[in-house]
């Protein structure tokens, strides 16, 4: 996996010194007083997609060697006090490919150059990550590395005068779980800059899951208005189980509106009656409060029975109007009452309200539980995408394809 997926984003608001944000500045993040030029820009083709960055003890600024080197005029100057800006984002995590707003703020400044790096210590960041969306009037992007195929997005002119003391920029995650990343600017006033102001580090919040793998490695089942992706898991709702040894790991979310609801995935024998369901559910049950839970429905005119069984490595989480819940149960346990998931067994989705009184979830009426063609059978996969308005798209694993083919072959001959 390559983590250069994206770099730098610069902002030059009226500068007093004719100096500029370019290539060089990519690693070192530092100004420099001339244009880049095609010698420069040929020296520049060999840098690497991974960087190191050297920090001085003091206020996580450059090392003055490295200052000198690339500054060699008196009227720009680095500033050894405790920096006037401060990087705050909107979130405490990042989801995968879902957008984040990044404000630099503070004393009034004249331009910007910001980086979301791959967090590693407070000494060393490497890999530039993510992507800048989105921008405003004066805001352009700088290819770091790597060119137009690895998405990059950075670095902003503008011939305003005025100066800025807000910055608002909308920053994109990756598809995938790079670790925790950090946002880092370098902030130019007048003929000082301060550099490596940081963010807070953001870990990476698994939620949605990835739905790489489809068909392949992990059952999927999405609910989707026909106009919509799911790439960002904003999809009305999304079921991703996988086999681990003996065990199944269910990945549960959707759509909840208001504080009481639930998602949850059905097996049964009889498809037709639904007597005898065994059901995980992701419940959300008040605000900012969500839980997984385990019932048995032996006919659809009783409510469902909790079970004791507890759920193993559960975690849940909250997402706007989206709920998720992740665990895993035993494939099956002998002696025991609970369903055996190793044979094969009907699959239902449904989602509906829990009851005011007891907090159970209410069973949706027959029309409204989404049966699907595919049994359950924990040594196969299915993909399947059900768009509202239109019809089912089944995607089965090659695998299971193959065994088909070779079934079938076989009878012919």
């Amino acid at each position: 996996m390559n983590l250069v997926v994206a770099v730098a984003l610069l902002v030059f608001i009226g500068f007093s010194s004719a100096y500029v944000f370019d290539k060089r500045s990519c690693d070192n993040m530092l100004p420099s007083l001339h244009p880049l030029t095609a010698t420069d820009s040929g020296e520049m083709e060999g840098t690497k997609d991974s960087i190191e960055v050297t920090e001085s003890d003091q206020n996580n600024q450059p090392k003055s060697n490295v200052h000198k080197e690339e500054i060699k005029d008196e009227t720009l100057s680095l500033s050894l006090e405790p920096s006037l800006y401060k990087i705050t984002v909107d979130a405490v995590k990042y989801r995968r490919n879902r957008p984040l707003t990044v404000k630099i703020g503070g004393a009034n400044f004249n331009g910007v150059l910001v980086q979301a790096r791959q967090f590693v210590s407070r000494q060393t960041s490497v890999a530039l990550i993510g992507t800048f969306i989105d921008l405003a009037t004066g805001i352009q992007t700088l290819d770091c590395y790597g060119g137009p195929s690895f998405s990059v997005s950075n670095t902003a002119f503008s011939q305003d005068t005025n100066l800025k003391k807000d910055l608002q920029l909308k920053w994109k995650a990756p598809a995938e779980d790079v670790g925790s990343i950090e946002f880092v600017a370098t902030v130019v006033s007048g003929s000082t800059y301060w550099s490596f102001i940081k963010s807070e580090p953001l870990p990476f919040n698994d939620f949605p899951p990835a739905l790489t793998g489809c068909g392949k490695d992990r059952s999927c089942f999405r609910y989707l208005q026909v106009h919509e992706t799911c790439d960002d898991g904003k999809c009305n709702y999304l079921v991703v189980s996988n086999v681990e040894n003996d065990y199944v790991v269910f990945t549960i979310g959707g759509k909840v509106e208001g504080d009481r609801g639930y998602v949850g995935v059905g097996f049964t024998m009889d498809k037709e009656k639904l007597s005898f369901i065994d059901m995980c559910v992701c419940m959300k049950t008040g605000p900012n409060q969500v839980d997984a839970a385990h019932y048995m429905v032996t006919d659809r005119s009783k409510a469902p029975v909790k079970q004791h069984e507890e759920m193993e490595d559960e975690e849940t989480d909250v997402d706007d109007e989206h709920i998720w819940c992740r665990f895993r149960r035993p494939l099956r346990i002998p002696g025991s009452h609970l369903t055996d998931l190793t044979q094969s067994l009907f699959q239902i989705f449904l989602w509906g309200d829990l009851n005011p009184s007891t907090g159970v979830p209410e069973l949706p009426k027959d029309d409204d539980i989404v049966r699907v063609i595919e049994t359950w059978n924990h040594n196969q996969t299915i993909n399947v995408v059900h768009l509202v308005g239109g019809a089912d798209v089944v995607r089965i694993s090659w695998c299971i394809l193959v065994a088909v083919l070779v079934a079938t072959l076989v009878e012919l001959y």
